[in-house]
């Protein structure tokens, strides 16, 4: 376990030296997916569970700490694009925040929803009804591989890579160094 929380920590510097953000949150979001459907076979032992949990956890953190690095160059590429005088990074910032802050907070909400809909009795540690133990499971281990489904499909669909990347960054640095800007 020590290893993932070391590997997602070290690929953010690596993909920051290599500008590979592309293949590693690619092959991330596979990986998530891969370790998902391992573990769902395997869920009958408690070892599998945690070590789903854990790898999906370090996993999405991994993801996490490169969504930076892609917003930083979706700020670039506006930049470019549209000539601007000042970077839309606020902007793109906010918008980013303003998606994802309300999902982190609901997801919770509606899970605990699901769960007490199937049977799941709460403050008990006694047995929960088998439907509560399918949904638990289902949750658990069906929505981070569902999640994983879209944002691959999602991800296939961003276009700033390779060398569409690598001449949006020269355009943003001879900009940069030229100051011609159109307001």
């Amino acid at each position: 376990m020590l290893i993932l929380s070391l590997g997602s920590f070290f690929a953010s510097s690596i993909v920051q030296a290599s500008g590979e953000s592309y293949r590693v949150i690619g092959g991330v979001l596979a990986a998530k997916l891969l370790v998902g459907v391992v573990c769902l076979l395997l869920s009958s032992y408690q070892s599998a569970v945690l070590f789903f949990i854990v790898a999906n956890r370090n996993l999405t953190e991994c993801n996490c700490r490169l969504s930076a690095l892609v917003l930083s160059d979706l700020v670039d590429e506006d930049y470019v694009r549209n000539r601007r005088s000042k970077p839309m990074s606020s902007t793109i910032s906010g918008l980013h925040a303003l998606v994802s802050r309300p999902a982190q907070s609901l997801a919770p909400m509606l899970s605990w929803w699901l769960l007490r809909r199937s049977g799941l009795t709460a403050g008990g540690i006694g047995a929960q009804p088998a439907a509560a133990v399918s949904a638990a499971t289902r949750l658990l281990f069906g929505v981070p591989m569902a999640v994983s489904v879209l944002q691959a499909i999602l991800w296939s669909q961003y276009r700033l890579r390779g060398p569409e990347l690598a001449r949006m960054k020269r355009r943003r640095v001879e900009q940069r160094k030229s100051k011609q800007y159109i307001v």
